[in-house]
């Protein structure tokens, strides 16, 4: 029987750091403290990073905390 793999959607951040750098996942890693993973993970929506984090990325992409992570609502670099 094959294995299903789910299929991973491209967030606001991923699509964000695509658009606007070209800085890769490790990069931006570096940038936050994180292992790679960690910020993979962030992107693909499996983990919301902290607040201090989404506030430091947004900073970064020029765009509000609100904008890549719509989920949170308005506050989300609170």
């Amino acid at each position: 029987m094959p294995k299903h793999r789910k299929r991973r959607v491209a967030t606001p951040l991923s699509e964000y750091r695509r658009a606007r750098t070209t800085l890769s996942q490790e990069d931006f890693a570096d940038l936050l403290r994180v292992r790679q993973q960690t910020y993979s993970k962030y992107e693909t929506g499996e983990v919301t990073p902290p607040p201090k984090q989404r506030a430091r990325l947004a900073a970064i992409l020029g765009v509000p905390p609100s904008v890549l992570w719509p989920h949170l609502g308005v506050g989300a670099s609170l």
